[in-house]
C-alpha cells in the first residue's frame, strides 16, 4: 500500500518531495509522533473539569450519607426509648 502526496499529485504547490511513500514507512512515523504526543500529555482540560465535577459530587453524596446515617442512629435510640416507654405502661410500672 502506498499514501500519494495530494498536492503534488493534483500539482497544487510547488514541491520538490516525492510523490509516493511506503505506507508501512508512513504509518510508523505518525505512530512515533502519536506516542510521544500521548506521552507528554498529564491531561485533557475536559478530563479535569470532569474530575472537579465528580468530586464535588462526591462530597455532596458523602455528606448525605453522613446526615442519614446520623438520622438513622438518632430514629434508633428514639425508637428504643419508646418500646422501653410501652413496656413499662403494658406492666403498668407509669
Amino acid at each position: 500500500m502506498k499514501y500519494r502526496c495530494y498536492h503534488k499529485t493534483n500539482k497544487l504547490c510547488e514541491c520538490d518531495g516525492q510523490t509516493n511513500y511506503q505506507a508501512s514507512k508512513v504509518d510508523e512515523v505518525i505512530t512515533e509522533i502519536m506516542h510521544q504526543i500521548f506521552a507528554n500529555m498529564k491531561g485533557a482540560p475536559e478530563e479535569e473539569k470532569f474530575k472537579v465535577i465528580m468530586q464535588k459530587k462526591k462530597r455532596v453524596y458523602q455528606a448525605t450519607a453522613k446526615k442519614a446515617s446520623f438520622n438513622i442512629e438518632k430514629n434508633k435510640r428514639q425508637l428504643e426509648v419508646l418500646q422501653l416507654e410501652i413496656g413499662k405502661t403494658l406492666l403498668g410500672d407509669r
